[in-house]
């Protein structure tokens, strides 16, 4: 099932799920604000070639709905409360090319027996992404109804997936999928690899630049921020991930190759390596004296720190210092993840859901 918010609805609309022709679709739709509108429209190609996504039946509407129909638009006048209808495709639907587009405060569910059923959220990850393949689709559509499951969802700023194996789809915020530096998109510098495995620096030059102030976006004592790490880390006294100025909001895993000195959000406080170095790994404060580290499904780490910020963005393959990156490391990173404070449940509930992600792609550790 896939369901669209008025959010979502509101002005430009957003990108249908696909629809396989001759499969009914269900779309049942609350209406709390008096007499609203909803519309499936095919925005005009000026190629040449605007696909008759409307070329089908329109049946079962419940009372009071009126609605319109064209090959290319079907419009729907509806009455307060609980409308549905049902809508069979004569031709297979390519979600991104249907728009759906609502007014007033509804809600709408869509349910059918066929085609694939992307939540908008990751469906607008997948276009501006310009993902094709069915299992990363399938990945990604996964993990965005599993966090918002767990109710992780609302708590993140940036989640950058990683996959798609290429710069111009690793770059993309899967919170919010804007091309915009004030949307968190990453901005690639110097080497970095891009593969279906992740990114990966060289360990001399290359970083990534998340644009998020941890300053004016995060909560003093409230954030969080994870990774997900391929290699086994043995090089020591490099940064994963962070930013350091005021204060240490860094992963740094492995310091001669006996101390893990990763910091959230205060002064720098080192604990014992946990062999091997890889996997999940998040930090979490949620409040002015210490913070939780957590890797993978292991027991967490409480560490002491009283609570600081920077006024910088977080780096990730390298330490942002000052807006002067250093530390570069050579690790392959799968996920990153930026975002409020998470308590023990949530971070439990958060591996599960990245490592279940992995597992689809084939590239979990």
């Amino acid at each position: 099932m896939s369901t669209y918010q008025f959010d979502d609805l509101q002005g430009a609309g957003t990108g249908s799920q696909d629809l396989t022709a001759g499969t009914q679709y269900t779309f049942n739709i609350t209406n709390n604000s008096g007499s609203s509108y909803f519309t499936m429209e095919t925005p005009r190609n000026f190629d040449g070639v605007t696909p008759r996504n409307l070329s089908g039946s329109i049946t079962s509407a419940s009372s009071g709905v009126v609605f319109n129909q064209s090959d290319y638009i079907a419009g729907f006048a509806l009455p307060t409360g609980n409308n549905s209808f049902v809508f069979t495709p004569s031709t297979n639907v390519t979600g991104s090319t249907l728009k759906l587009r609502g007014t007033g405060g509804i809600y709408v569910e869509l349910s059918g027996s066929g085609g694939s059923v992307i939540d908008s959220d990751a469906q607008a990850f997948i276009t501006a992404a310009s993902i094709t393949d069915p299992t990363q689709q399938s990945a990604i559509n996964t993990l965005v109804t599993d966090l918002k499951g767990y109710g992780i969802w609302t708590k993140m700023k940036a989640i950058y997936p990683f996959v798609g194996g290429t710069a111009s789809s690793h770059k993309w915020n899967l919170k919010d999928p804007r091309d915009l530096d004030a949307a968190f998109r990453l901005v690639f510098n110097g080497g970095v690899t891009h593969s279906l495995n992740g990114i990966t620096g060289n360990g001399m030059n290359g970083f990534a630049d998340t644009k998020l102030n941890e300053q004016n976006i995060l909560g003093l004592n409230n954030k969080h921020i994870s990774l997900y790490v391929r290699n086994d880390v043995t090089t020591s006294n490099v940064t994963q991930m962070g930013i350091f100025t005021n204060a240490s909001s860094r992963f740094v895993l492995n310091f001669a190759n006996s101390t893990n000195y990763s910091t959230l959000g205060g002064s720098q406080v080192g604990h014992p390596l946990n062999y091997p170095v890889k996997g999940f790994v998040c930090m979490s404060r949620t409040n002015s004296s210490n913070f939780k580290y957590y890797q993978n499904n292991d027991t967490p780490v409480t560490k002491t720190s009283s609570s600081a910020t920077n006024n910088n963005n977080f780096y990730v393959l390298a330490l942002n210092s000052s807006n002067t990156a250093i530390q570069y490391c050579s690790d392959n990173i799968a996920f990153s993840s930026i975002g409020d404070g998470l308590d023990d449940t949530d971070a439990a509930n958060f591996y599960t859901a990245v490592q279940a992600y992995q597992t689809t792609l084939s590239r979990q550790v």
